[in-house]
């Protein structure tokens, strides 16, 4: 297994990494400062340098597996280079050919409307947890006039509505936190700020590892490949019917993004960058059902111009799939033989498994 870091990121040279509490003009003007040309650091650059990797060590062949930004990496390299490609592995797609930042507010809905379903197609969690939806709206208005006081890891939290809609929406992500969801949000309702299911959900998993989080290499991939082709309109028309808080917390992610890209002032990728990638090399496709980042519908649309792709979508699991033994298993299974269906069998384990934290009785 080959690991890299990408251009601008980890620990490759020159890093974009903006400091702690940096601006973003300051952070492109300490850069720019410092000679690095931030229009060297896009996708199709990268797919380049990976075809150049593969060309150093001397290797034949090699197969990619990529998640989130990996697979939006990993249909240019198809693109670009699919000879080189022997089989290729996508997880939680960002298909090159969606507006995927002005679509994201719906998206993550929608993965948290898969979770409402699948506890009312449980009849202990549905007699426990009847109105998922309305009860979280509920909480948020509530929120929104008193913020909730919370004690999580020795320290008081004022949790208001923005907090908890993305704490929520993060926790679709989390295997070890999803199946608290429910517990969480009507806990919550009933006023019980020290539930062990709440602290459970609004504890952030993320580990403190700065020298992965390189954001000046982010907002230049951003503002190249992705936000030129769409619109900071588009976004706030379609979160416009969404909940207010959860409309809230989309639009001012797209803002943010559209003013950065205002002052990165990079040049935007040819049009043609933005055309679905069609490609016959054999490529598992795999999408997580409670995907709060990367719905799985868009690995189906990834997955639809892969003439040789097999498509899953995996039952009560969120952003890179692989984080269950299941697709896990699945995607080594593959990589064996790229020619055959890897065996989805243990899908219907998953599905059918006990799984959402009720009531103490």
């Amino acid at each position: 297994m080959i690991l890299i870091d990408q251009r601008g990121m980890g620990h490759s040279q020159p890093g974009l990494f903006c400091n702690d509490g940096e601006l973003t003009d300051e952070c492109r003007a300490r850069l720019v400062g410092n000679g690095v040309d931030l229009s060297q650091f896009h996708t199709a650059a990268i797919a380049d340098d990976i075809e150049l990797l593969r060309q150093s060590l001397g290797l034949d062949q090699i197969n990619l597996f990529g998640f989130s930004y990996g697979t939006f990496l990993g249909q240019e390299i198809l693109r670009r280079h699919p000879e080189r490609i022997r089989s290729a592995v996508l997880d939680s797609c960002l298909p090159v050919a969606v507006a995927t930042t002005a679509e994201g507010g719906p998206g993550a809905l929608a993965s948290f409307l898969n979770l409402i379903a699948d506890c009312n197609s449980d009849p202990a969690c549905r007699a426990s947890y009847p109105e998922i939806e309305n009860t979280l709206y509920a909480v948020l208005d509530r929120a929104n006039t008193t913020p909730f006081e919370i004690l999580l890891d020795g320290e008081t939290v004022s949790a208001g509505p923005s907090m908890l809609v993305t704490s929520v929406f993060m926790a679709l992500n989390s295997p070890s936190q999803i199946n608290a969801i429910p517990k969480a949000i009507y806990d919550l309702a009933a006023g019980d700020v020290e539930s062990t299911a709440l602290a459970t959900v609004l504890r952030s998993e993320s580990n403190n590892m700065p020298y992965l989080d390189s954001q000046g290499a982010k907002i230049s991939v951003k503002c190249h490949d992705i936000l030129p082709f769409e619109t900071y309109i588009e976004a706030k028309q379609n979160n416009a019917s969404l909940n207010p808080y959860i409309a809230s917390n989309y639009d001012l992610f797209a803002l943010t993004g559209h003013t950065q890209c205002q002052v990165w002032q990079v040049r935007a990728a040819d049009a043609s960058f933005h055309y679905p990638v069609q490609s016959d090399v054999p490529t598992l496709v795999l999408g997580g059902e409670y995907d709060s980042l990367t719905r799985s519908a868009w690995s189906e649309t990834v997955a639809a111009t892969l003439s040789q792709s097999y498509y899953f979508s995996i039952p009560r699991t969120g952003h890179v799939t692989i984080q269950r033994d299941c697709p896990l298993e699945m995607a080594k299974s593959f990589l064996n033989n790229p020619s055959a269906v890897p065996n989805s069998s243990c899908l219907s384990e998953i599905r059918t498994s006990d799984f959402f934290e009720l009531p103490s009785s």
